[in-house]
């Protein structure tokens, strides 16, 4: 009995030794099917985010920078003005206008009578001013008379000295006379020829002030006159654009309703005004355009020809204030994104000048500039532009 029982104890503790092994067995293939599982798990999830990457790159079209031979030019803003402006004015007083023959935008020639005064009262004031030298005329003639017995009568000790100061003294008062009636009587003459008031020089009235019937007093204005029908575009420019411009250099502007005038420069202030702090260049405009005086209208004076590296407008994004293009460069094995800032000069069209930041070799994004960020990865388009002059066809 007590054999059995010690052979019985023997076989529980073998079988609790064999579970116990299954056990541990068991455990240890769990852990290593989930370390498997996690690994291929990782693998696959790392090889999901390459295809992710490779997914979200961007085609673009790339272009390369061009030379180009462009114009240099300064832009600039400025009043149309008349050349010359004559101020045609009354030079007769107290006559009634009795005419007026032109009005605002009338052209006249040189010479043209403009208004008429009412020659009446005028001509009156002249046969009154031609007697009064008729009778100065006759009072020296007789005071001279008078002198001359006196100066006969002294030979012969007849008349005191004193009363032959007073004959050559009255001889001299009324010759005196005789010049002050003749000038008055010049006077009254040119006021009868002023009655009718002329054009100074060929040209278009401007403004016109007389009125029919009114009594203008000397000096008042009746009419201007734009002289020649010559205007002049009076552009703005700064302490450091001016050095460049030289009489003679050719003018485009740009009306307020689209159409073209062109000038040429005539001459340059010879100060800064000191207000704006701009100087102002006179520039002659050519006749047969819309330019009227008093338009404001921006212009553009060509300074001569010069190289220009140019990109399309399309390539530009804006970032912080600042120009930007997405240069596009080989690095690791992919094409990436390299933002570039630029500085940006003259614009031409569908094309602009970059001035600073940029290689004739760089290859940049063609558009879509903006929606590109630093490093990113994009794809170049099966047949990229490789030039600008393709890019604009």
């Amino acid at each position: 009995m007590s054999h059995s029982f010690t052979t019985r104890i023997a076989g529980l503790s073998r079988d609790a030794t064999t579970r116990r092994r299954a056990a541990a067995a068991a455990f240890v293939a769990i852990v290593l099917l989930a370390a498997l599982g996690t690994v291929i798990a990782f693998r696959a999830g790392s090889s999901d985010d390459a295809h992710a990457t490779v997914a979200s790159a961007l085609t673009v079209a790339v272009v390369t920078p061009h030379h180009e031979r462009w114009t240099r030019s300064i832009d600039a803003s400025g009043a149309i003005a008349p050349w010359q402006e004559a101020s045609i004015r009354s030079l007769v007083a107290g006559a009634r206008l009795a005419e007026v023959r032109v009005d605002v935008g009338d052209t006249v020639k040189r010479g043209q009578v403009l208004a008429r005064y009412d020659t009446a009262m005028l001509q009156a004031n002249v046969a009154q001013m031609a007697a009064a030298l008729a009778q100065a005329e006759a009072n020296a003639l007789q005071a001279g008379t008078n002198e001359s017995r006196a100066l006969q009568m002294k030979d012969s000790g007849g008349i005191s000295m004193q009363d032959l100061l007073q004959y050559r003294t009255a001889a001299a008062v009324t010759k005196a006379q005789v010049g002050v009636a003749r000038a008055q009587l010049q006077a009254r003459r040119l006021d009868l020829q002023n009655a009718s008031v002329v054009a100074p020089d060929d040209g278009t009235i401007s403004a016109r002030a007389a009125t029919l019937g009114s009594v203008t007093p000397v000096g008042e204005e009746l009419f201007r006159l734009i002289r020649q029908d010559r205007l002049q575009w009076r552009a703005e420019v700064t302490a450091a654009e001016v050095s460049a411009i030289v009489p003679g250099q050719p003018v485009s502007l740009t009306l307020p309703d689209g159409s073209a005038a062109h000038g040429v420069v005539s001459r340059i202030a010879p100060a800064l005004d000191p207000q704006s702090r701009v100087v102002i260049v006179y520039a002659d405009v050519e006749p047969g355009s819309h330019a009227r005086a008093g338009m404001y209208t921006g212009g553009r004076v060509a300074l001569g020809a010069s190289d220009a590296l140019v990109v399309p407008a399309s390539a530009l994004a804006m970032h912080d204030g600042r120009s930007n293009v997405a240069v596009v460069v080989a690095r690791d094995g992919v094409q990436r994104v390299a933002l570039r800032e630029v500085q940006t000069g003259r614009r031409e069209g569908s094309v602009v000048e970059i001035v600073r930041g940029l290689a004739g070799t760089d290859r940049i994004v063609r558009e879509g500039a903006g929606l590109l960020n630093e490093g990113d990865i994009v794809t170049l388009a099966p047949a990229p532009v490789s030039t600008i002059s393709e890019a604009l066809q």
